[in-house]
């Protein structure tokens, strides 16, 4: 992920493998965070929702965060009009693994919520998974 800061907006450019070929996304982020007790709100606006939902302002609230190795983003959204509901959870790290204790920290999170662990699905983030060069 590239980015550059200005106060609490980020501009950024993500990249990922999709069907072995490297794709990115790209926005702006906005950030508010209510004192020390890191939860929080991102306000992103971009294209990548724009296909699909056809909206560019996508809003989701930080859970929890360390800063150092992980966060945990949730986002849930219901439209009764065009009869659709979804709910995202994202774990992002600053590593490809995490540590045991940083895993543990996330489970203890993740079990005081009504978050069902059961319906998360946990990415390998391997050298050899996320290699597009010899597509």
């Amino acid at each position: 992920m590239d980015h550059t800061r200005d106060g609490n907006r980020y501009t950024f450019t993500i990249s990922d493998v999709v069907n072995h070929k490297l794709a990115s996304v790209g926005g702006v982020v906005e950030t508010k965070f209510e004192g020390d007790n890191n939860i929080g709100h991102i306000i992103y606006s971009g294209n990548f929702y724009k296909s699909s939902e056809n909206e560019t302002i996508f809003d989701a609230d930080v859970l929890s965060i360390d800063y150092a190795s992980y966060c945990i983003v949730h986002h849930c959204k219901h439209d009764s009009k065009k009869k659709f509901h979804h709910e995202f959870i994202w774990i992002l790290s600053r590593t490809p693994d995490l540590s045991p204790d940083t895993r543990n920290t996330i489970d203890a999170f993740l079990n005081s919520t009504i978050i069902d662990q059961r319906q998360l699905i946990w990415d390998h983030f391997s050298k050899q998974y996320c290699d597009f060069s010899k597509y």
